[in-house]
């Protein structure tokens, strides 16, 4: 198998497990114990869906089920850091014609026929343990701050930004929010020095109400933002002269910058005058095998 072939592979066969996972018709589950963000999700595998045109429409069906769980609020978000792309607009705008709601990013609808094969399953699987906050408590920025709360640090004090790039809600969204679960006893507020932080109370209940929750806990939109920039970044530069991939190695890793800082993982260390392709290379690929096989990375890939 060629690395290119590989790669392929890894981010085909990362997206369809944890779409299998959520309920999609698929074969095989590797993700179980994994934190999945269904919003992050389509966004990979609408972008995907040149090369896998059935998990396209899978996602598809499974969206069209059960939107009452997506958050056109986050998608909208969420895109922002994604490329435009005519296969979300194509994506967005099949959905918009099937669920009579309007989708950001929206471009022209494809011919498509649900094959209403989903099926969700929410009780029991701890990968689902964020949609079912979201069924018990509805869609909108508290159900994502109790989330990230309940799978983040214990006994971690929260500021409002955190919170907002945890959870793809704005700060003042975010604030609102927290300001409401501050009063109702959700949550404390703390002041620390010149801001206000936020800690949840009682997270024990929470967790036996909705859990089991996941243990594989990485910010699930920024590992699939990872995934599709190296999915689509590292098979080009394979074919560049060696000078010129080697300085695009390097910017490579700028580019992925916020998302390892997100994620909490390391970069590959490359020594200054040193070529950086064979590096990068090599981390590139083990990461995405790794993570479409479902194993938590390795020590030298987290910070801690």
């Amino acid at each position: 198998m060629t690395s290119k072939l590989a790669r392929t592979g890894s981010a085909l066969a990362f997206a369809w497990s944890a779409w299998t996972e959520l309920g999609v018709s698929g074969w095989e589950r590797r993700h179980q114990d994994w934190h999945l963000d269904p919003e992050a999700l389509l966004l990979l595998a609408s972008h995907l869906g040149d090369e896998d045109p059935r998990l396209r429409d899978e996602v598809l069906d499974w969206c069209i089920s059960n939107v009452q769980l997506l958050s056109r609020f986050r998608l909208r978000s969420l895109l922002r850091a994604w490329p435009a792309d005519a296969r979300w607009g194509s994506f967005a705008a099949t959905l918009a014609q099937h669920t009579g709601l309007d989708w950001p990013g929206s471009g022209k609808a494809v011919p498509f026929h649900p094959s209403h094969k989903s099926r969700l399953e929410l009780p029991g699987r701890p990968a689902l343990f964020g949609l079912r906050l979201r069924a018990g408590l509805g869609i909108g920025a508290r159900s994502e701050i109790l989330a990230a709360m309940l799978l983040g640090p214990p006994r971690h004090d929260w500021s409002s930004a955190e919170l907002a790039r945890a959870t793809a809600y704005t700060q003042r969204n975010v604030a609102t929010a927290l300001e409401a679960m501050a009063a109702s006893g959700i949550v404390e507020a703390r002041p620390q020095q010149n801001q206000i932080r936020y800690r949840l109370l009682q997270p024990d209940p929470w967790l036996r109400l909705f859990g089991p929750a996941p243990s594989i806990r990485h910010h699930p939109a920024a590992l699939c933002h990872l995934v599709w920039t190296l999915h689509t970044a590292v098979p080009p530069l394979a074919r560049a002269t060696p000078a010129v991939r080697s300085i695009e190695a390097r910017e490579l890793l700028r580019r992925l910058t916020p998302d390892l800082r997100q994620l909490d993982w390391r970069q590959p260390q490359v020594p200054a005058g040193q070529d950086a392709w064979p590096v990068v290379s090599a981390w590139a690929a083990a990461l995405l095998r790794g993570v479409a096989e479902g194993r938590n990375p390795e020590p030298q890939v987290l910070r801690r």
